[in-house]
C-alpha cells in the first residue's frame, strides 16, 4: 500500500527540488544499496526533509522519516505522509510507538531518517544541538548501521520559521554522506566510588575530678568500629548553640519555685548573644513558651509564667525538645530540670505518652547534648544518667535548690569548653548505620566524653 503513495509523493516533491536547488552530492555510495540503515541528518530548514529524501532516492532507496505528528494533520499532506509509510512522533509524550515502528522498518531492511535533536537547530549559527536518545536506542536495539548525512544550503532558500522561500537565484545545496557507524554499548560499567564520609564529633576533656583540661589532636586516638582513624581537623567548639531550657513545673516544685526562677534567669543571662534559646515548661503537659530566639527579654518573660502544679511529663518534654532541635543545623543542647520521675499527678502511673526507650532512640538520632539537673532526693537518676552518657552531655544531682545556680554555671562552662574533631572515615559505605567511635586520650586519668559515634550518611 505504501508503494503507490511513495511514487505519488516522489512525483510531486522531486521536480521542485530539481528546479529550485542546485545540488552537489558527495559519497552517496555510502548509503547502502540494500539492507537497513539509520540516516542521521542535521536540521536547519523546513525544506530539509525534501533535500534528505532526494539524496536517499538518488542513492536508490526509499526513505522513511520520523516526523512530528503535526504534519500528519495537514490536509492531503498528512494523508500522503501516512500512505507513504512515514512515522508520526508526538514529541514529549513518552509514547514508544514511533520507535517500535521504526524498529520494525529497520528489521525489514528499510532506510529510516531521523533528526537526532528532534527539532530544527536553535543555535544562532545553526550548529547541531545536543541530540535525544532515540537514534542511539534504535541503533542499539536493531544493530542497523548509522550513516551521518550533513547538508547545507536549504536554510538559505527557506530559513526555519520563515514562510517565504527565496527561489531566485537557484541556491546550492551540498550533501555529504559520512562513513557508517555501529553503535555499541558495554555490558556494564564501573560505578564511581561514593564520596568520602567526614564525621564530625563534639566532646569534652576532663580530669578524674571533672575539671576541664586542654589537649591537642596529637594527644588523642580516634577508633571507629575498631579501626584507628587519622584526625583531619581539631578545634574548639565555638559555633552558636541552639538550646531548649525545659523546667519542671509539677506540683512538687512549688516550694522551690522562686529559687528555680532565679537560677533560670541567671542561666539565660550567662548565654552568649549568638546562642538561641527556647524555654519550655512541663507538668501534665508540655508547652514551648516560644520558639528558638536570641531575644533574652522574651525568654525571661516566658519563664516568669512558671506555676508549679500537676504531674511530671518528663519523657514527653525531652521528646518534644529533641524533635524541635532535630530540625536545626549546628550545635544543639537540651537543659532540663526536674525533681522527680515521669509520673502523673496522683503518682499512680506514667506522666508521658512516650517512654524512656522512645527518648533514647530520639536522642541517638538527634545529636544534641542533654544536660540534666536532678534536684533533691526523690529524683529518678538512672534515666537522666543514661541520656547524658548517650548524648555526650552531663547529669547533675544537687540536693538543695540553693545549688542550682552552680549547676547551671557548670553547664555553661561545659558548652564553652568543648572540642570538635573530624576525620575521613576508612569506611566509605553509606548505609545509614550507626558507627561506634571511641576518642581515647593517650594520657592516663583523662576522661573524654562524647556521644560515642554517629550515623553514616545514606546517600
Amino acid at each position: 500500500m505504501a508503494e503507490p503513495w511513495f511514487l505519488a509523493a516522489k512525483a510531486v516533491a522531486l521536480p521542485p527540488a530539481w528546479l529550485w536547488f542546485r545540488w552537489r552530492f558527495e559519497h552517496l555510495e555510502r548509503i547502502p544499496a540494500r539492507g537497513p540503515a539509520l540516516i542521521a541528518c542535521n536540521h536547519a530548514s523546513y525544506l530539509d526533509p525534501i533535500a534528505n529524501a532526494y539524496a536517499v532516492v538518488k542513492a536508490g532507496r526509499r526513505p522513511r522519516f520520523l516526523a512530528k505528528d503535526d504534519l500528519f494533520e495537514i490536509p492531503i499532506v498528512g494523508r500522503a505522509l501516512a500512505g507513504a509509510g512515514q512515522i508520526p512522533v508526538s514529541r514529549g509524550s513518552g509514547d514508544r510507538t514511533p520507535l517500535a515502528t521504526a524498529e520494525r522498518a529497520l528489521a525489514s531492511g528499510e532506510i529510516v531518517l531521523v533528526y537526532p535533536e528532534g527539532t530544527a537547530s536553535r543555535d544562532p549559527d545553526l550548529w547541531p544541538m545536543v541530540g535525544k536518545t532515540g537514534a542511539a536506542r534504535l541503533a542499539l536495539t536493531t544493530g542497523a548501521p548509522v550513516i551521518p548525512v550533513a547538508h547545507w544550503g536549504a536554510q538559505v532558500i527557506l530559513p526555519y520559521g520563515s514562510k517565504k522561500p527565496h527561489l531566485v537565484p537557484r541556491h546550492l545545496v551540498k550533501m555529504l554522506a559520512g562513513p557508517e557507524y555501529k553503535v555499541r554499548t558495554r555490558n556494564g560499567y564501573t560505578a564511581p566510588k561514593p564520596p568520602p564520609v567526614h564525621p564530625e564529633l563534639e566532646f569534652t576533656i576532663t580530669d578524674a575530678d571533672q575539671r576541664f583540661v586542654d589537649l591537642s589532636a596529637s594527644d588523642l586516638v580516634v577508633v571507629e568500629d575498631g579501626v584507628e582513624q587519622k584526625i583531619d581537623a581539631f578545634h574548639e567548639a565555638v559555633a552558636p548553640v541552639s538550646i531548649v531550657l525545659a523546667l519542671d513545673e509539677s506540683g512538687s516544685m512549688r516550694r522551690s519555685a522562686a529559687a528555680v526562677l532565679e537560677a533560670a534567669h541567671q542561666f539565660i543571662d550567662a548565654l552568649r548573644p549568638e546562642d538561641s534559646l527556647a524555654p519550655m515548661l512541663f507538668a501534665d503537659q508540655v508547652f514551648f513558651e516560644h520558639d528558638l530566639t536570641k531575644d533574652r527579654d522574651a525568654a525571661r518573660k516566658a519563664i516568669d509564667g512558671y506555676i508549679a502544679t500537676g504531674g511530671t511529663a518528663l519523657y514527653d518534654a525531652l521528646s518534644d525538645a529533641l524533635v524541635r532541635l532535630k530540625r536545626i543545623e549546628g550545635r544543639r543542647a537540651v537543659v532540663i530540670l526536674t525533681d522527680g520521675r515521669d509520673e502523673n499527678n496522683p503518682g499512680t502511673g506514667p506522666g508521658s505518652v512516650r517512654n524512656l526507650d522512645d527518648v533514647l532512640a530520639l536522642a541517638k538520632e538527634t545529636d544534641a547534648a542533654i544536660f540534666s539537673i536532678g534536684l533533691g532526693t526523690k529524683v529518678d537518676k538512672p534515666p537522666l544518667e543514661r541520656l547524658a552518657r548517650l548524648s555526650g552531655g552531663q547529669a547533675y544531682f544537687p540536693l538543695d535548690v540553693s545549688d542550682l545556680q552552680e549547676q547551671y554555671r557548670r553547664i555553661v562552662e561545659n558548652m564553652r569548653r568543648r572540642y570538635v574533631l573530624s576525620y575521613t572515615s576508612t569506611n566509605i559505605v553509606r548505609n545509614g548505620a550507626w558507627r561506634e567511635v571511641q576518642i581515647r586520650p593517650k594520657t592516663e586519668e583523662i576522661v573524654v566524653t562524647s556521644r560515642g559515634g554517629y550515623f553514616a550518611p545514606e546517600h
